[in-house]
């Protein structure tokens, strides 16, 4: 019960900063007064107006920590290693692609059944920058993904009893074949530390479009997506490398 509450204080001093920095160049705009007097057309390299340096602005390569820090601190002992892969398009939209490792070994202690599963799994989705026309390398953003994988999983459980005869049946399957689609709706911020080295966190929430097929009750942990039948949400925590081809920032 402790280690959850380290774990949430944790992650929302994370948010915290996180956020913080991703404002950092709202807030100097909002303060710097305009006078109507002196006020002329703004330049033609300003980030408020379009700019002709193309489409194709960067690519950002990052790695989720959170997957490795969450079953340090809860019951749930599911583990996830992730990178991904961003285009910068404008600095106004950014498809993306994801991939990873789910993998899931628990005993439940009150019914004593065991299951066991990892496998990769990947999404593919787009990414839009709520403060393009800020011009600045942190930003606030809506999104959405697909997601799918194709995985196995083992059911161990105490043998099952008949209560007439008292004969035991074993309750095991092993190589459980399914597949799985999901959707997502993400919200995120993400935020530079260092030059073209980033922070950013994101929530998620993830809803089934298709599991199958469906045996012995189906899967209980679906890499990629969670624990759960029904829409669950999720979170990531993010480092991230920006590489530049544009010749400004961000």
């Amino acid at each position: 019960m402790m280690n959850a509450k380290i774990f949430k204080l944790f992650i929302l001093l994370l948010i915290s900063v996180t956020t913080l920095l991703s404002s950092r160049g709202v807030k100097v705009m909002a303060m710097t007064p305009t006078n109507p007097f002196t006020a002329t057309e703004p330049d033609k390299s300003s980030p408020l107006r379009e700019s002709k340096e193309g489409l194709f602005r960067g690519i950002y390569f990052s790695t989720d920590v959170f997957g490795f820090i969450y079953p340090l601190f809860v019951k749930d002992k599911y583990y996830s290693a992730e990178v991904s892969a961003t285009l910068n398009l404008k600095n106004r939209f950014f498809p993306v692609v994801e991939a990873g490792i789910g993998y899931t070994d628990i005993v439940s202690q009150l019914y004593e059944i065991g299951y066991n599963t990892h496998a990769p799994y990947y999404r593919i989705g787009m990414d839009y920058n709520m403060q393009y026309e800020n011009g600045k390398p942190n930003y606030i953003y809506l999104g959405g993904r697909i997601g799918y994988t194709s995985f196995r999983y083992n059911v161990n459980a105490p043998p099952l009893q008949d209560p007439i005869w008292g004969d035991e049946a074993p309750v095991q399957f092993s190589d459980v074949a399914c597949r799985a689609i999901w959707a997502e709706a993400v919200g995120g911020v993400r935020a530079e530390i260092v030059k073209n080295v980033y922070m950013g966190w994101s929530l998620r929430y993830k809803y089934p479009i298709h599991k199958g097929p469906i045996v012995h009750g189906g899967p209980w942990y679906i890499p990629g997506f969670g624990a759960g039948n029904k829409g669950v949400f999720g979170a990531t925590y993010s480092i991230t490398y920006y590489l530049n081809f544009s010749k400004k920032r961000p």
